[in-house]
């Protein structure tokens, strides 16, 4: 019997029909739009590494110090305690009066607006209340309402653990004419401590080393022409974190740069700012009243404030705090999130802060979609080009006796030079920055990791 030659000339006008279009779209993704397009996403990859690896740079650098500290510090003790007598003795980080008495240091209020408890919660607010600091401390935690379920673990771990601390709860009510957030944060400084040189304001999902304190009051006393310090968090997420978790780590990730790469900023991060306290409670600068009328995100109104006054804002390289990202990060807890990161862009104080934070959001977004767009297109070209190898077979590229192989014919290498080139490059610059945010990652957890080593030594 014969067998029937239909089905396997069916076979090949499908494959044949494959074929024609799988060229097709290889010759629109040679479009000189689509090259310009992969060469631009290339560069823009290129600058993140580059920024990654210049942010890493600096950490890495300052990790290195806080090493030699402390290894010299350890020294110092070591010959202290063999009665020799050591010039280089010190408590060198940071650098802090001798004196270690309570009142060596002036006063700070920590102000922590809180809504509600998770995982991570308990963790946090121990650091937070663990913070090593030469002077007076008071901590004003401020909630919404009275039925908030934080406060009740709260007042147990206090009652538990931390009964000495100066703490107080005040219950805000709900806010009628700015962000809950802004309406806890502004009660909180109004119920400050008149004795309180300085008010800290934290989030209450941010892990802070012992030394923080002590070293960001330092920082300010040290330079009187500064007017806040402020820092900025790396996300951690749990074991077993979905792509969503770490789709928001990489939202975070070039903001980081610009809070790494100098020891002073034009940028605030909300989750922690050191203000001077008089400057607050008598609104100097109305910082206060553009909190108040209106006021959604209270960094950025902070942040313009400061540009409109030609205030000086420290962010130095310890103001580095780990924030734990939960493994069960929904859909819609994301979709939440990249919404309010668009809608802060359009809130404003003034009219400079209109003009800065629509130039920003236009920026973010071309950037965004820069990356996005020439990353689709290398994607679907890997895919053009698995799926003519798929079919390869097929494909008469046997031209006889002597011949090879046309490995460029089938890649469309010889019809489009400029093509392979830009993905080529686009590739390369993926491949760059994921190596660059490798290792920059891990600089904030060494630099953490040296100053728990530090301070741990009881230098404080």
């Amino acid at each position: 019997m014969h067998a029937n030659p239909v089905p396997l000339q069916n076979l090949a006008a499908f494959c044949t029909i494959l074929i024609t279009g799988v060229q097709s779209l290889n010759r629109w993704l040679c479009h000189p739009v689509i090259c310009v397009l992969q060469f631009q996403g290339a560069l823009g990859i290129f600058i993140l590494a580059c920024g990654w690896v210049w942010a890493g740079c600096m950490r890495s650098r300052e990790v290195q110090r806080l090493q030699a500290l402390s290894l010299q510090h350890i020294t110092s003790r070591l010959a202290a305690s063999h009665g020799v007598s050591s010039q280089n003795a010190l408590c060198p980080a940071p650098p802090a009066a001798a004196d270690n008495s309570k009142t060596c240091l002036p006063g700070v209020t920590v102000v922590l607006p809180i809504q509600g408890y998770r995982s991570h919660s308990l963790l946090n607010w121990q650091s937070q209340l663990s913070m090593q600091y030469a002077g007076p401390v008071e901590y004003i935690f401020v909630t919404q309402s009275a039925a908030d379920p934080a406060i009740q673990v709260l007042q147990k771990m206090i009652s538990c653990e931390y009964e000495a601390a100066r703490t107080q709860l005040v219950i805000s009510g709900a806010s009628s004419s700015c962000s809950q957030k802004i309406h806890n944060l502004r009660k909180g400084i109004l119920e400050a401590s008149r004795d309180s040189k300085y008010v800290l304001c934290l989030d209450d999902d941010i892990q802070l080393h012992p030394g923080f304190l002590q070293m960001s009051v330092n920082r300010m006393e040290q330079d009187p022409a500064a007017f806040m310090l402020t820092g900025y968090p790396y996300d951690i997420p749990d074991p077993g974190a979905g792509v969503l978790s770490y789709a928001a780590l990489v939202y975070h990730l070039p903001l980081l740069i610009a809070f790494s790469v100098s020891q002073n900023t034009s940028f605030v991060w909300g989750g922690c700012m050191l203000f001077p306290a008089a400057h607050m409670v008598n609104d100097t600068y109305g910082i206060m009243q553009a909190w108040s009328d209106g006021g959604y995100s209270d960094d950025l109104i902070v942040a313009a404030k400061c540009a409109e006054h030609r205030l000086k804002i420290l962010c130095p390289s310890g103001a580095s705090f780990p924030q734990r990202l939960e493994a069960h990060y929904s859909w819609r807890q994301y979709w939440n999130y990249l919404r309010r990161q668009l809608y802060v862009m359009d809130t404003y104080a003034t009219r400079s802060n209109k003009r800065i934070n629509h130039s920003l959001m236009l920026i973010h977004a071309y950037l965004s979609w820069a990356i996005v767009l020439p990353a689709t297109t290398a994607f679907l070209r890997l895919l053009l080009w698995l799926a003519e190898l798929i079919l390869l077979p097929s494909q008469k590229i046997w031209d006889g006796p002597g011949t090879s192989w046309d490995w460029l014919r089938i890649f469309g290498a010889q019809e489009c030079h400029a093509g392979m080139v830009s993905s080529a490059l686009f590739w390369l610059g993926t491949a760059s920055a994921v190596l660059a945010l490798c290792w920059m990652t891990g600089q904030p957890i060494l630099y953490l990791c040296s100053l728990y080593c530090l301070y741990s030594s009881s230098c404080l």
